[in-house]
């Protein structure tokens, strides 16, 4: 598996590449025509006495501009359609999953080095054609084979090879750890969100505006990414905990004041952790199974062919905890929204007392 990384993607990528992407996705003439007379030989002024000369902007468009990651993602798509990857990739349900892209961060996955190689090094000349330069330094490679020690060289560059890389937010681990270090690193980054806005909770406000900012400011951030997260016993009690001791700051209590918790949350009056993430999760469950033809529900679904179960007891699956307030049958009942929205309640219930 690689992460891909390019060296100011929204601003590099030629004009020309840009008309041609519009032309391609049969964007109405009209707009492609406005875009192109926006960018065609733009010039700027400094307007500080004295006004400066006209200077032509050479760059493309400007990753401030609101409108360039819609416009690198359509350059995008057309430097993905010149590789021939129909053959590459991981065997998924004999279809091939290749790569993973959400604006500029891209993830090529593959099962063996030399097919990564060869694919990482197509993707840098096809990009190169557009202006784009791949960050050689950013682009990291993970694997789950330990004994595989092939360097992968693109343009006489070794790529790193990490055991761990943020993507998208999340902290990504091969292995049984990957959950709890991705808790642990949620946990550091509520209490960081924390220590930004402790001034307001020490303000003489009421509590219901001090939970309105925890709900706001700091559970988001505890809880980002807990649609895909297994609710192990260990999980939820680290979650608990955490928010706890946020509340007891928030209070101005410690443990030596021996408060139940109970009490704790009638002052604080916080939005409770764990209601919060089985209702993302319950949420999320819902929207792959109606989402038909996504690699989501295809994942989900999968059963590697000629695979075992390694020995001992079988860890806990994501899908678990659904199953047993809906049943095996899931995925049919929640194609129905009112009834799975029924359910939210009773799965919640299964996940706090569970």
């Amino acid at each position: 598996m690689a992460f891909i990384d390019y060296k100011k993607a929204f601003d590099s990528v030629e004009s020309w590449a840009v008309i041609q992407s519009l032309q391609n996705a049969r964007i109405d003439h009209r707009y492609t025509q406005l875009i192109e007379k926006i960018y065609h030989n733009a010039r700027l002024k400094v307007n500080l006495p004295p006004e400066t000369n006209p200077v032509r902007i050479e760059r493309g468009v400007r990753q401030g501009d609101t409108i360039s990651p819609k416009l690198f993602t359509l350059v995008l798509e057309d430097i993905f359609k010149l590789l021939k990857w129909e053959n590459r990739g991981l065997n998924i349900a004999g279809n091939r999953l290749n790569n993973l892209r959400f604006a500029d961060d891209i993830v090529l996955f593959s099962d063996n080095p030399h097919d990564l190689e060869t694919m990482i090094q197509e993707l840098s000349d096809a990009s190169g054609r557009f202006g784009l330069e791949m960050n050689l330094d950013k682009t990291k490679i993970m694997t789950n084979c330990p004994n595989n020690t092939m360097d992968i060289r693109i343009n006489q560059t070794v790529i790193e090879r990490v055991e761990k890389y943020v993507y998208l937010g999340q902290e990504v681990v091969m292995g049984k750890k990957n959950q709890t270090n991705e808790i642990d690193r949620r946990i550091r980054l509520a209490w960081a969100a924390y220590s930004k806005i402790e001034f307001a909770l020490k303000m003489n406000i009421t509590a219901e505006q001090k939970a309105r900012i925890h709900d706001q400011c700091i559970l988001p951030v505890l809880t980002y990414g807990a649609e895909t997260w297994v609710f192990t016993k260990e999980i939820l009690s680290k979650l608990r905990v955490a928010q706890r001791a946020i509340e007891r700051k928030m209070v101005g209590v410690t443990l030596r004041d021996r408060k139940r918790n109970e009490w704790l949350r009638e002052q604080s009056k916080v939005t409770d952790v764990i209601k919060r993430v089985a209702n993302l999760k319950w949420q999320w469950a819902g929207h792959v199974a109606r989402k038909h033809g996504s690699w989501c529900k295809t994942l989900l679904e999968w059963r590697p062919y000629g695979e075992t179960r390694p020995r001992g007891r079988p860890q806990m699956r994501w899908t678990d905890d659904i199953r047993k307030t809906s049943g095996s049958k899931w995925i049919e009942i929640a194609q129905d929204r009112d009834e799975w929205h029924k359910l939210k309640e009773a799965y919640t219930f299964e996940v706090e007392n569970g």
